[in-house]
């Protein structure tokens, strides 16, 4: 987490050790994300049902799904909430501050990190100083 310069004050890590996924998993779940919000009457609702409550339960069910599928596993998935800084204001939310999931990946061999927005389940980039300006990361 240092490497990518999100500071550590701002990092909750409840469990000791993590099963990192590869992208193939991901792309998979993310591609059935909208299914699971439509099933579920997931809808944003300003101060109800929006960022940090699509955050959760995004990470929350990526969780459930993957412990489903690899029971055998002893750990869960490195996954979880992102809170941060946007550079630009984002349309129906907090000015200021948003929260989207951000989950560890090995690309390449290496560990990794995608930043996933879990109203649509689409990958996003987020510019070195939104991971710098994190100020709640919980996995």
């Amino acid at each position: 987490m240092r490497a990518l310069g999100i500071p550590s004050r701002a990092i909750i890590i409840a469990d000791m050790s993590y099963f990192v996924v590869a992208p193939p998993w991901w792309e998979k779940f993310n591609s059935g994300w909208p299914s699971i919000l439509k099933a579920a009457g997931f809808l944003y609702k300003p101060d109800k049902e929006d960022c940090d409550d699509f955050a959760r339960f995004y990470a929350t069910t990526a969780c459930h799904v993957f412990s489903l599928h690899y029971r055998d596993l002893q750990h869960t998935i490195l996954i979880g909430e992102f809170w941060y800084h946007p550079d630009a204001l984002l349309p129906l939310e907090v000015p200021d501050r948003h929260a989207v999931v951000m989950v560890g990946v090995w690309v390449g061999g290496k560990l990794g990190v995608q930043f996933i927005e879990p109203q649509f389940g689409k990958p996003i980039c987020l510019s070195a100083t939104e991971i710098q300006s994190c100020f709640f990361a919980r996995f």
